[in-house]
């Protein structure tokens, strides 16, 4: 075993990138909760507007809106 020392450049390198890989892998999690979060909400709609026969449906920031057939809205509601 040889006793070279690594420079200080590769070390800070290495850390760095740790820490940007960290950030990454954190950032990325949170968008896939998030967008998963948005389907089971849109999911809740279809399934709210289908009890009041709707034709369609429009999920939007957390506002849900029934229509029928020819775009009236049945039902308005909020979906926490």
């Amino acid at each position: 075993m040889s006793d070279k020392k690594v420079p200080a450049f590769w070390k800070t390198l290495a850390i760095g990138l740790i820490i940007i890989l960290t950030c990454e892998t954190v950032f990325f999690l949170g968008l896939l909760w998030v967008g998963t979060s948005d389907i089971n909400k849109e999911n809740e709609c279809s399934v709210a507007c289908a009890d009041f026969g709707a034709t369609s449906y429009q999920y939007n920031s957390g506002t849900c809106a029934c229509y029928d057939s020819e775009n009236n809205i049945i039902k308005q509601e909020f979906i926490r």
